[in-house]
């Protein structure tokens, strides 16, 4: 399958933490794109990415225009911009102002140093390009910045910390890959000076976690309960999060969260860097897992002033090699709040296989020294595949592949096969077909192909003319009353992307599910999910949400190829996808499951961790002490001499390091 050689910019939200040319929009219907959510489709299960996807100027602007990434998704909120005035402006003037600029007030956040930030929204009918320049050219006006979105990097006796070869590396094999012995963080001699990190607050500003779950729940205790809080649209002032998956939204969260501190030695799941710990969920990321610029610095902000002394961030957002801090500026004056309270930020590099040193990736790039941008390794101690890097930028490189961690809810699967299935096109172009992805461990797997030859040795190509559906019924009456439904598969894409032209034409291909036995696509009611772009020859996990109406005993699930350009040749090789697993997640209390994840965002937890360990065998470390150890005190790996550290996390390295002692004269008398 052809890998694609972007030669266009990606501007602000470009690849995020993805990289490969893939995306996903869901909604209740097919009627009308502008009712679908756009998804992010972060740290799946399998997902190999696209290779050094470097930014060039020239087509950002045009995409920035559209706002939409080469993954169709949004780059800012087209309907509010961040503005700072000038101290020095009455109140009536700044009223005046916002609404002669054609927008509305809206949130007012203030930071450190007088330091305040105005959220404005956007007037129906007017052009936030346009209200941004007019609030650029205001003398009144310091600064005007887009509201970017970022998207969504002694042993324990735990069952399944033997599959956790970050913590502890035999060479052992993992969700099917071996790995190298000793290739780990150093955590075993480590956790014989400390295991107990609960007298640290970490703060986890992610998609929120589900606290009930059992191998969370005593990491989350009553008084950081208490503590949590939801910067995505509900009322920050408020306590408290949901404690049940919002569904299905909190899985990113409660997977960060579990790397970090899952308790040990409780007889269930897995262990966590730190065994006890004391986890603040504060949530910067929307159902779809995608945050704004202040919603993340209001999340910052919060965290400094309550008490956290870590925070992980495994999120970012990519931004084309013109623009620079002051884009986030908002972004960069809660950081100072968060070095100010002495807190150590975590953050995760980026999974485009990229330089960040070329086109940066914020918050990773920003210039603070209490922050520590962290890059993935796999399990033979090599970066990661998918790995950002950057010599100025990026710091340290820790477990990012295979991890195991928490999720939240259970899960009930219904049997299924890639037989039975009818359509308009079930003998023509869709085919029932055997597929190996050797290197995702998928052998002689049964996959639907479309064209049959998806998964030769020399696959050919779909046909620019693609409307083709097949669709299949399932009883789903075992889910009835359930919270959510997902319907899983692993898919491989290769499909056709004109970013010549703006907003940039995708082909699509779409699962949809409805109630009934008809072709859900003539229904065209239930609930849909598009993807586009590719794998480039890789496998993920894909995932829909099927519509509660389809719970019962004739849900009709269907798969639509359909070519939307009108260029006469196709190059891409078209789609498959294997057999569907119908999960649940359960709305009971007290229960949990776990799933293998990869990305910097898995990454990053571990050294959160790490810190969290750090602080508590020392309480009196300050930011720069823990960032320190934590960068010397590694195992100097050549393949990371792209970091600044040149060196993989060692947790026992960084237990034992010390600072060269500085300001020391010694003076010699004279016998």
């Amino acid at each position: 399958m052809k890998n694609y050689k972007i030669k266009c910019s990606l501007p602000v939200l470009v690849t995020f933490f993805t990289g490969a040319l893939l995306a996903s929009i869901t909604g209740s219907s097919l009627a009308g794109s502008a009712n679908h959510k756009t998804l992010y489709l972060q740290n799946k299960a399998k997902l190999k990415l696209n290779t050094n996807t470097q930014i060039t100027i020239a087509n950002a602007n045009a995409m920035f225009a559209a706002n939409r990434d080469i993954q169709g998704r949004k780059i800012y909120k087209d309907t509010e911009l961040i503005v700072r005035f000038k101290p020095t402006i009455s109140q009536s003037a700044l009223t005046l102002t916002v609404n002669q600029y054609g927008s509305i007030s809206g949130k007012k956040l203030s930071f450190s140093n007088n330091k305040q930030f105005n959220v404005v929204k956007i007037k129906s009918g007017e052009s936030i390009h346009q209200v941004y320049a007019r609030y650029k050219s205001d003398p009144n006006v310091i600064s005007v910045t887009y509201n970017y979105l970022f998207y969504a990097l002694a042993l324990p006796t735990d069952p399944r910390f033997g599959q956790q070869w970050g913590l502890r590396n035999t060479g052992q094999s993992v969700n099917g890959v071996s790995g190298a012995s000793g290739a780990d963080m150093g955590l075993q001699l480590a956790w014989d000076v400390q295991t107990n990190c609960s007298s640290v607050v970490v703060a986890v500003l992610d998609t929120g976690i589900n606290y009930t779950h059992l191998d969370l729940a005593d990491s989350i205790p009553a008084a950081m309960q208490a503590l949590m809080r939801d910067f995505t649209g509900a009322d920050p002032t408020v306590p408290g999060v949901s404690a049940y998956p919002q569904a299905g939204h909190e899985s990113h969260g409660t997977h960060v969260a579990g790397i970090i501190g899952s308790r040990a030695n409780n007889g269930l799941g897995t262990a966590g860097v730190c065994w006890q710990s004391s986890i603040m969920p504060l949530r910067v990321l929307n159902e779809d897992g995608a945050g704004s610029t202040s919603s993340i610095a209001e999340g910052i902000k919060y965290a400094s002033a309550n008490g956290a002394k870590v925070i992980n961030m495994s999120l970012g957002v990519k931004i084309g090699p013109q623009f620079t801090v002051a884009d986030v500026e908002i972004l960069s004056v809660a950081m100072d709040d968060a070095r100010t309270a002495g807190v150590v930020v975590v953050i995760a590099a980026g999974n485009d296989n990229t330089d960040n040193d070329l086109t940066p990736v914020y918050p990773c790039n920003l210039p603070h020294d209490n922050i520590i941008c962290v890059a993935a390794m796999d399990q033979n101690r090599a970066l990661a595949e998918f790995s950002n890097d950057g010599k100025t930028s990026v710091d340290v490189v820790a477990p990012g592949t295979n991890v195991l961690s928490t999720l939240p809810g259970i899960s009930l699967t219904v049997a299924n096969a890639n037989t039975g299935w009818t359509g308009s096109n079930v003998a023509g172009p869709w085919a029932e077909g055997v597929c190996s992805f050797v290197e995702f461990g998928v052998l002689n797997a049964n996959f639907l192909l479309n064209p049959s030859t998806f998964c030769a040795d020399i696959p050919g190509t779909y046909s620019n003319t693609a409307n083709d559906v097949i669709y299949k019924g399932f009883n789903l009456s075992v889910f009835s009353g359930a919270q959510q439904v997902s319907a899983v598969g692993l898919l491989s894409l290769d499909l056709e992307v004109d970013t010549s032209v703006s907003p940039i034409v995708f082909d699509e291909f779409t699962i949809m599910a409805s109630p009934g036995t008809a072709n859900p696509f003539i229904a065209a009611t239930g609930a849909a999910t598009t993807y586009f772009g590719s794998t480039n020859g890789s496998l993920f996990e894909g995932t829909f949400a099927v519509a509660s109406d389809c719970y019962i005993a004739t849900c009709t699930i269907g798969f639509r190829l359909r070519s939307i350009l009108t260029a006469t040749t196709v190059t891409g090789a078209g789609v498959g996808i294997s057999l569907l697993n119908f999960v649940s997640l359960s709305n009971a209390p007290g229960v949990g499951a776990y799933e293998y994840f990869q990305g910097t965002s898995m990454a990053t937890p571990h050294v959160a961790g790490l810190a969290a360990l750090l602080l508590a065998k020392n309480p009196n470390f300050t930011y720069l002490d823990t960032i320190n150890a934590i960068k010397n005190g590694g195992t100097l790996v050549p393949a990371f001499n792209k970091t600044t550290s040149g060196r993989a996390v060692s947790a026992i390295g960084a237990m034992r390091y010390t600072a060269a002692p500085t300001g020391i004269t010694v003076s010699v008398a004279a016998p």
